[in-house]
């Protein structure tokens, strides 16, 4: 028994794309606040160390896994070379990605 000589998938697609949408969109929304704090937090962060360290023009920003004791458990994850970028690549990234999904492409 064969099978259809063709399929649509550009439905089955778009359906699918729409539902990952979907659930990116519930997840940005329901970590909104804490994305929203953390990123406040990061920006009070580097107003303190300018204020401490006047010289420093550029600031970095990383993962460091600690321990129980506080003591660093592994290699640093670089996440940017500057702070400054980081914070403007975190709100561009998380907050605009499902305007694109409402268009509507035509074929």
């Amino acid at each position: 028994m064969a099978g259809p000589s063709s399929i649509d998938i550009k439905p089955l697609a778009r359906s699918y794309l729409e539902s990952l949408l979907n659930i990116r969109q519930a997840f940005r929304l329901a970590t909104s606040k804490t994305v929203d704090r953390h990123v406040q937090l990061i920006g009070e962060t580097k107003a303190k160390m300018l204020a401490n360290f006047p010289e420093v023009t550029k600031l970095g920003c990383a993962i460091i896994t600690v321990d129980e004791t506080g003591k660093r458990v592994g290699e640093p994850i670089n996440l940017t070379n500057t702070l400054d970028n980081y914070v403007e690549f975190l709100l561009g990234r998380n907050r605009f990605l499902s305007n694109f999904s409402r268009r509507r492409i035509v074929y």
